[in-house]
């Protein structure tokens, strides 16, 4: 801390002329002013060591003249500039007390900077209703002070913006909070009240980075702010980093042993860790079922085992919105559900995680982001859900375009669809994936023979045009499972088209190397 700072401004510091009645002639009143005059002396100095030994030097002239209002007025302002450098409340809250000594006395109430010293430390301490009632009362005994009712409005309006951030807060509406803090923080006097309150609505909003930036900034000017220790862990929680969460909960504790929402964030983050560990380190060894257990603990802190709640109250009581962590345990659940093949929950699972944290607010090269989209596909596939699969891998390859294994998911997908979209000619035919050419033909024959449209001749139009074109399918399934080359390609899991293609393809490099035997060499080889 610097040992010399500016003069105080004229409407915060005593002023040698403030007077209040004395006794002619008598003896401590004289030793009063005179130690008045020495502590105003000091006053000016600027440094917190001139501040404090006005303090002392104005409680002996209050021991001696106790009833004179001006006395404890000088050291209300002495109290409030030694607080205000040295970020200590206690001496904001003497100040208070100086401030409301001075106003039960005579005279005291008559005097707008007694009332302009208290409510500027109640600013200080945050307590912005009570500064705007104090500077209030204020004004009914000095109705003529100009710099009480411009002060009265200004603090009377923070008052509003941060009651209206805290209400905000408390419902969960977050960027309403935002905006109520955004604009008391451009008030001069908000100060770190303000900041605090706009960090706690970023961490609501997911916007850790902008808690984590706004708490370092409170703290680099007062290193002794729990709250802001307290908000910061909260942020390094939401990012998963539990260590530095616990250590910011306990620095918190020590400067404030009953914060309670510190108590209980530094045993969530404890419990919490332990789970996500547990859980990992039991997929590790495919004990899927235990590792989903583990992950269920976790959400059941935040009332959301059974799903991502929609009316802004998911948390349980005293457990701070998290979504990201959320939407991870939901995820790993997820995968953990995918190995048991519990398609259905699942697929449950991977929507809750895609509804707290969407595809639109995913970074771009996120593995972890796009993982619940990855395992919903996978679900989606084994259920035979196969346009849904592509489109969720296309969602995630829009996310991760440099990375080759979603690429190469998302053409074994679409050759999936492909093969899941082609007539079963097996089944068509009535024969097995093991069928010989001969039962091939016979199953042909019997379904040729059910389907003629000699057999539809008495049928309506449109049953002749089905019977029609199914026979036609019927043919071409002979076709393609007749012929050993088509019937391999078939089984890999190609469609007509792709087939037909491929036997193109052969004929054709047949048809330019079919002639020159040992590879180009010559009939008789290479010599």
């Amino acid at each position: 801390m610097a040992s010399s700072v500016s003069a105080p401004a004229p409407s915060s510091s005593p002023s040698p002329s403030d007077n209040a009645p004395k006794a002619d002639g008598d003896a401590s009143a004289s030793s009063a002013a005179s130690l008045k005059a020495q502590g105003n002396a000091q006053f000016t100095l600027g440094t917190l060591a001139g501040y404090r030994s006005s303090i002392s030097l104005y409680s002996q002239a209050i021991a001696l003249e106790p009833a004179n209002p001006v006395y404890l007025s000088n050291r209300a302002a002495a109290w409030l500039m030694v607080g205000q450098l040295a970020k200590q409340p206690a001496a904001l809250e003497a100040c208070v007390k100086d401030v409301d000594a001075a106003l039960a006395l005579e005279g005291g109430s008559a005097m707008p900077k007694v009332h302009l010293r208290g409510a500027k430390a109640m600013v200080q301490l945050g307590r912005f209703r009570d500064a705007a009632s104090r500077l209030k009362a204020g004004l009914a005994h000095c109705p003529g002070a100009e710099d009480l009712a411009s002060e009265t409005q200004r603090v009377e309006k923070i008052a509003s913006l941060m009651e209206a951030g805290e209400a905000a807060l408390t419902k969960r509406e977050y960027t309403k909070a935002k905006r109520a803090f955004s604009e008391a923080r451009g008030k001069d006097g908000a100060g770190a009240a303000a900041t605090l309150g706009l960090a706690r609505a970023a961490l609501g909003l997911g916007e850790s980075s902008v808690a984590m930036s706004m708490t370092l900034e409170i703290i680099r000017a007062d290193d002794a702010n729990a709250d802001a220790y307290y908000v910061r862990g909260e942020a390094l929680y939401v990012q998963n980093n539990f260590d530095q969460a616990a250590k910011h909960f306990q620095q918190c504790l020590q400067m404030d042993p009953d914060h309670r929402d510190a108590q209980r964030a530094f045993k969530r983050t404890r419990k919490v860790d332990r789970l996500l560990t547990s859980a990992k380190e039991q997929a590790a060894k495919r004990s899927f079922e235990d590792a989903a257990a583990s992950l269920t603990e976790v959400l059941d802190l935040y009332g959301m085992a059974n799903g991502a709640k929609t009316d802004g109250d998911a948390a349980a009581d005293g457990v701070p919105p998290c979504d990201a962590l959320v939407a991870r345990c939901f995820s790993e659940r997820a995968n953990c559900l995918l190995r048991t093949k519990a398609f259905d929950e699942c697929l449950k699972d991977c929507g809750n995680a895609l509804y707290l944290c969407p595809v639109s607010s995913m970074p771009a090269n996120d593995a972890a982001a796009v993982a619940p989209l990855l395992t919903r596909s996978t679900a989606l596939q084994a259920l035979g859900r196969h346009e849904e699969a592509v489109k969720d891998i296309e969602s995630a390859f829009s996310l991760n375009r440099e990375d080759n294994a979603i690429a190469g998911r998302l053409e074994r997908a679409k050759f999936e669809l492909k093969k899941s979209l082609r007539p079963n000619y097996y089944e068509m035919l009535g024969v097995s994936t093991i069928s010989t050419t001969k039962e091939i033909e016979k199953g042909y024959k019997r379904a040729a023979l059910k389907w003629h449209p000699d057999k539809f001749a008495m049928k309506s139009d449109e049953e002749k045009a089905e019977a029609e074109e199914y026979f036609k399918s019927l043919g071409e399934a002979n076709e393609m499972l007749t012929d050993s080359a088509r019937r391999a390609l078939y089984d890999e899991g190609y469609d007509k088209e792709a087939i037909e293609e491929r036997i193109k393809m052969q004929e054709m490099q047949r048809a330019r190397y079919g002639g020159f035997g040992g590879g180009g060499c010559g009939s008789d080889g290479c010599c």
